[in-house]
């Protein structure tokens, strides 16, 4: 189980979010039990024919919480109360969503849009991701494949459409491609917000995936 930004491969990898929580039915009662153990390591967690529940991790505090009820309703609802109420989303949000990496340009996104307005398919958001952004530095757009980036939530607003944009928790250390100094992380270096070495003084510089410069970890002001 790992919260990480990387395509599943068989049963070795999970996409994005872990909730570390089953639930149990009785077989005649209808009575429920719920156990969620909070531990932000990558662990294993494997169900037995036994019937049985094994979980192995490598680490951290092992914080497990057992709720019961009469239903599954209310351990759910034991559960929402101890982790917090989901967000209620935005109503366009549950709409259909087209996103992919490396589109290539904005005319290639354009195109992909009005194919499938000419089909009539109901798809409320478009998403770009990083490859939009000038060298994928946070905040930047390339200026010449994506150069009319800026008015392209007008062109999706014009049907209805949302525009959303795919931003990475970290800041590169490099120069925009034009080899101007990248403001945000400037801004970052005089407001001393990222996470230091140490010695408290060198920002610590680390890897957002294989094929994106080297990043420093942000802290938000």
């Amino acid at each position: 189980m790992l919260s990480r930004d990387t395509a599943p491969s068989g049963n070795v990898e999970n996409l994005y979010g872990v909730q570390t929580f089953f639930l149990c039915l009785e077989d005649t009662s209808g009575a429920s039990l719920g156990v969620f153990l909070l531990n932000s390591n990558p662990m294993e967690f494997i169900v037995q024919p036994t019937p049985a529940v094994t979980y192995r991790t490598i680490g951290g505090i092992l914080d497990f919480y057992v709720l019961m009820g009469d239903s599954p309703e209310q351990v759910v609802q034991e559960y929402v109360k101890l982790v917090g109420m989901p967000v209620m989303p935005s109503y366009w949000s549950l709409g259909f969503q087209l996103s992919r990496y490396d589109y290539g340009s904005l005319d290639e996104v354009k195109t992909v849009v009005e194919r499938n307005r000419a089909i009539g398919l109901p798809y409320d958001v478009q998403c770009i991701d990083i490859d939009s952004m000038d060298g994928k530095k946070d905040f930047t757009y390339d200026k010449t494949k994506f150069s009319e980036l800026p008015q392209f939530r007008h062109y999706l607003h014009q049907k209805d459409q949302k525009y959303v944009i795919i931003l990475d928790a970290a800041i590169s250390t490099e120069p925009l491609s034009d080899g101007s100094p990248y403001e945000t992380y400037r801004r970052g270096q005089n407001l001393h917000v990222w996470v230091n070495e140490s010695d408290g003084v060198t920002p610590l510089v680390g890897e957002v995936g294989t094929h994106i410069p080297p990043y420093t970890p942000y802290i938000s002001p």
